[in-house]
């Protein structure tokens, strides 16, 4: 069964002769994948990040604890470089946002 080609017989199930359509359709995509292994998985899992963020940040009405939730949301962020007040000061502590 290596030429996709030969699943367009009428002698396979349904299921196999669309497999067979699909891979001809993107044979060119698949054969390029193989040669760069190069995937959009960084840019889907970024996009993912950012709708989980919106889900988890409905609702809040302060720019600022939306802020707090994205760095959180997107790992481990450097509070003592984040949490700053007015003109770069130091602000806010991880006691007082609990």
């Amino acid at each position: 069964m290596g030429d996709p080609a030969r699943l367009q017989d009428k002698d396979y199930p349904t299921e196999a002769r669309s497999l067979g359509r699909t891979l001809i359709r993107w044979r060119h995509q698949i054969a390029a994948w193989h040669h760069a292994h190069v995937s959009n998985g960084p840019t889907e899992a970024a996009n993912n990040l950012i709708k989980r963020v919106k889900r988890a940040a409905f609702g809040f009405t302060s720019f600022r604890n939306y802020r707090i939730r994205a760095l959180l949301y997107a790992g481990k962020p450097n509070w003592d470089r984040n949490c700053s007040g007015p003109g770069g000061q130091p602000g806010v502590t991880l006691e007082q946002l609990a």
